[in-house]
């Protein structure tokens, strides 16, 4: 069996005209069938996951059934958010019994940045008045990233 590399993700919304006619209305049908027949087509040779979102006219008003609705939403998000840490610090638990070292060292800087290998162009740049925010914006970094390499790495 193949993995599964490609995630597909299908919307489908229901149209005006089609509110309140059941289950699930001919617009979500029919987008359904097309999607899939869509994504069948363009993902034929590739072996994929599907994930459907279908937003069948749900509407937060002030009534009740909204206030319950929103709190069930809100619940639900909330206990996967907990899922999400508590599935994160149980791996990170594992790999550190396992001898794995996380994080990086405390005092230990990366060799190599953005800005590794363009030391002279920027000492040039500098050396013909080219401000700091100029020289970030021409590598797209923040200007305090060409600040620090600058005083860290190049001697002027």
């Amino acid at each position: 069996m193949r993995k599964v590399r490609n995630k597909i993700a299908l919307y489908m919304r229901l149209s005006l005209e089609d509110e309140g006619e059941g289950d699930e209305s001919n617009s979500i049908s029919n987008q359904r069938v097309l999607l899939r027949n869509f994504v069948a087509e363009k993902f034929a040779d590739r072996a994929y996951k599907i994930r459907k979102f279908v937003d069948d006219g749900y509407r937060l008003g002030d009534d009740i059934q909204s206030k319950v609705l929103a709190f069930a939403f809100g619940l639900s998000a909330e206990i996967e958010r907990n899922l999400i840490g508590q599935r994160t610090r149980e791996a990170l638990a594992r790999k550190k019994a396992e001898g794995v070292i996380l994080g990086r060292p405390k005092g230990r800087k990366f060799s190599h940045v953005k800005l590794s290998g363009k030391e002279e162009i920027i000492k040039d740049l500098r050396e013909h008045g080219v401000p700091i925010n100029e020289i970030a914006r021409i590598y797209k970094v923040n200007r305090n990233t060409v600040s620090k390499f600058i005083r860290d790495k190049i001697i002027m």
